[in-house]
C-alpha cells in the first residue's frame, strides 16, 4: 500500500521539535515517551492502508501469440484483453507479468502473482489454485501439413499411424491422442518449440505437425510461411481455457465477481470483438 512520506516526514518533525521544546521547560517525569514518536509513521501508515480502497491484481501470461504475447513493451492478445476489460469493469488495477509457465505456476503457489490466464483446468491444478466457472475462451488444436500434401484427416487419429507427427515436448493434446502416443501407436518426433515443427515439416523431416490454430497460424505469418502449410479439417481436438487465481480469504468472492463479469463481457460482444481484432 502507497504511502503518503511527506506527511510522514512532516508529522514525525512536528512531533520530535515538540519533544525537544518540552524537554526543555518539564521535568523528568514528564517528558514525552520517545517511544510513542517511533510509531508514528507506522501509524500513520496503517491509517492510509486502512483508508485505502484502491483494488489492485498481479497477473501472469506466458508468451502464447495471438492470446498473450509482447509488442513495443506492451503486453496484449486475446485473452490478455478480455481479462483486462474484465477487470476493468471490477474497478480492478491491473498489472501484467510475462513469465515462463512453469515459473508462473510457482509464484502463483507462493502468492508471487494473484492470477494466471488463459489455462486448462485440472484437478491437480485446483489443489493449490481456484479455476474460474467461465472460461475466458474456446481454443482449437489442428493438424498442420505442407501445402501440397495429399494427406487427409477425417478425425480418427487411427488413419495417422503412417506419417511422422511433430510435437512439443511435454504438451497435452488430448487424453485420446496421448493415449495413442503413450502406447507407441504412432509415430512423434518431440521438439522444444512450434517454430522448430514448422521448419521440419518444410525441411520433410516430419509429415505433420500439431499446434493450436491460432497459435500457428500467427507463427507461419511471422515466419513468411503461411502459403507453405495447411490446416486439416476437422480440428483434433477444442478445450476451454480459464482464469486460475491463487487461494486466499476473499479469492472466492473475487473470482464470482469476474465470472459475472465476464459473462457481461461475452453478452455484449466485447470478448468478440477483441477476438476479431486478432484474427483479422
Amino acid at each position: 500500500m502507497k504511502v503518503n512520506m511527506n506527511k510522514v516526514i512532516a508529522i514525525s518533525l512536528v512531533y520530535f521539535i515538540g519533544l525537544f521544546a518540552f524537554t526543555g521547560c518539564r521535568n523528568k517525569d514528564e517528558m514525552i515517551n520517545i517511544e510513542d514518536l517511533r510509531s508514528v509513521p507506522q501509524a500513520i501508515a496503517s491509517e492510509d492502508k486502512s483508508t485505502s480502497t484502491e483494488k489492485s491484481v498481479v497477473i501472469a501470461t506466458a508468451i502464447w501469440e495471438p492470446y498473450e504475447f509482447e509488442e513495443n513493451g506492451v503486453i496484449k492478445g486475446i485473452g490478455v484483453d478480455i481479462v483486462a476489460e474484465t477487470f476493468k469493469r471490477m474497478e480492478y488495477k491491473v498489472t501484467m507479468k510475462t513469465l515462463p509457465f512453469a515459473r508462473a505456476i510457482e509464484m502463483l503457489k507462493a502468492g508471487g502473482v494473484d492470477m494466471i490466464i488463459d489455462i486448462k483446468k485440472t484437478a491437480e491444478r485446483q489443489e493449490f489454485g481456484v479455476f474460474s466457472k467461465e472460461p475466458i475462451i474456446t481454443t482449437y488444436t489442428s493438424l498442420f501439413v505442407k501445402s501440397d500434401s495429399n494427406i487427409e484427416f477425417d478425425g480418427n487419429i487411427l488413419d495417422l499411424k503412417p506419417y511422422k507427427i511433430g510435437i512439443i515436448r511435454d504438451y497435452t493434446y488430448g487424453e485420446e491422442f496421448d493415449n495413442a502416443v503413450k502406447n507407441k501407436v504412432l509415430q512423434v518426433e518431440q521438439v522444444d518449440d512450434k517454430l522448430q515443427n514448422i521448419y521440419k515439416i518444410l525441411d520433410n523431416r516430419i509429415d505433420i505437425c500439431i499446434e493450436n490454430r491460432l497459435v500457428e497460424l500467427a507463427a507461419l505469418n511471422k515466419t513468411n510461411n503461411q502459403n507453405k502449410l495447411k490446416e486439416l479439417k476437422p480440428v483434433l481436438n477444442e478445450t476451454e481455457v480459464y482464469a486460475f487465481f491463487r487461494k486466499g480469504k476473499n479469492t472466492e468472492k473475487m473470482v464470482e465477481e469476474f465470472d459475472n463479469k465476464l459473462v457481461e463481457i461475452k453478452k455484449d460482444g466485447t470478448s468478440q470483438r477483441i477476438y476479431q481484432s486478432y484474427i483479422k
